[in-house]
């Protein structure tokens, strides 16, 4: 979930938490403060009426008041004397041809010095209905609010945020190898302003340590070289000595064998290096099958001098967009592998179905899955291998966001490109 989604949430979360618990709340003291009030209306009425019957002067006449007024119920009580009680009632009402809520006030009052009993009441219908009306206003007035308030941070939140997305962007499309420096606008906000400064100098000591890494390489590509094909070719003089003792000859063919290890070792090295530091950046649409058949080809040769097939399967045409060499490093180090860890005549199988490139070759269990991809694992005591071709494989794979698999089954080393 994205920064500004989630304080928009938590500001939604909270204010959608205080609409439910203020809502209740505000209802149950409007209807406290209506309540009170017509208690009020009650008693003052009691006293209304207590003044009121010192005019009457008859019984007859106290009861037709009380008959006038429907609200009003006035009873002899033989002396008893009632206490004021209050509470609520709910009444048929004839006019409005329902049941109705009311406050209803029991006392006593006197008149003619005789105690009555006084029941008075009060229709709440129209208090109930203004503490709805009450209510439901503050529910609408408290979600427009809160619409209003969340469209407001919305939108200031973006503009806020922007120089922050802006940053973003130019940080996705940054390439060290094609940018020398990253140039990000200014922000008035301080806190962006600083990360700005801090993520240019960063790409620009970046930038120099991939000039002087680049330049490392190509260096070392060229000065490790140099020496090591003199020392091989003064092998290969000193091998055409006459003279040479059986062991002299079986130390220089050692020494040989080492240089010409150590050569190749050199060469992937320098080869990690380069992809590492992105010297492999430009990409054209390539033909995988195309390109497999003619690794095939290239590799026919070297499979029959062991006995070994190579079969395809194409299913189907399948062009990505790749750096040509790197492809050709990448599935020429698959098949290359599946030749050397093949006992002999076998069988190696290639398919391509979908966006998968998938090879397979019968042999003995080597490393374990976990481990065959890093560097100099070998599972062969071939002193021709270096350890680091399928390490090489995985680094073109992890750098180009393709994924490389190994499964190993039915007496069969699998390996799977997921283009």
């Amino acid at each position: 979930m994205r920064l500004l989604n989630r304080t928009t949430f938590n500001y939604l979360l909270y204010s959608i938490l205080v609409l439910f618990v203020v809502t209740p709340i505000f209802y149950f003291v409007i209807d406290r403060l209506i309540t009170k009030e017509v208690d009020e209306t009650l008693f003052l009425q009691k006293r209304e009426i207590q003044y009121r019957l010192q005019k009457i002067k008859t019984n007859a006449d106290l009861l037709m008041w009380a008959d006038l007024d429907g609200e009003v119920e006035i009873e002899p009580t033989n002396g008893e004397n009632y206490p004021d009680s209050i509470f609520n009632l709910t009444q048929y009402d004839s006019l409005s041809n329902e049941v109705e809520p009311y406050r209803v006030l029991s006392t006593t009052v006197m008149a003619g010095g005789k105690f009555y009993h006084l029941t008075a009441r009060v229709s709440l219908v129209e208090s109930e209905d203004l503490i709805k009306t009450i209510v439901i206003t503050q529910a609408v007035v408290l979600v427009f609010l809160l619409a209003g308030l969340l469209l407001i941070n919305s939108r200031v939140s973006k503009r806020i945020w922007k120089p922050f997305y802006d940053t973003l962007q130019k940080l996705e499309n940054f390439e060290v190898e094609k940018t020398p420096f990253l140039k990000l606008g200014t922000s008035s906000i301080m806190e962006f302003g600083d990360l700005n400064k801090a993520i240019e100098q960063l790409a620009e000591r970046n930038y120099k340590s991939y000039l002087s890494q680049k330049e490392f390489t190509e260096n070392a590509a060229h000065e490790m070289q140099t020496p090591l094909a003199v020392f091989q070719s003064k092998l290969e003089l000193l091998m055409q000595t006459k003279n040479l003792s059986e062991e002299q000859a079986e130390l220089i063919g050692s020494l040989t064998d080492a240089t010409m290890r150590l050569s190749r070792l050199n060469k992937a090295l320098l080869l990690i290096s380069k992809i590492e530091n992105n010297q492999y950046s430009e990409n054209e649409k390539v033909n995988v099958i195309e390109l497999t058949n003619k690794l095939v080809s290239t590799f026919d040769k070297v499979a029959l001098t062991s006995n070994i097939e190579i079969k395809t399967s194409l299913v189907n045409d399948l062009f990505i967009f790749f750096n040509p060499a790197l492809i050709d490093i990448l599935l020429s180090n698959l098949l290359s592998n599946a030749i050397k860890h093949n006992p002999g005549r076998g069988l190696i199988e290639i398919n391509i179905s979908g966006k998968q490139w998938k090879i397979s070759n019968p042999g003995n269990p080597l490393i374990s899955s976990d481990k065959i991809f890093e560097r100099f694992q070998k599972g062969t005591t071939n002193q021709t291998s270096t350890g680091l071709g399928l390490a090489i494989a995985k680094k073109i794979c992890d750098m180009n966001g393709i994924t490389i698999q190994y499964e190993y089954q039915n007496n069969c080393h699998i390996f799977s490109i997921n283009f």
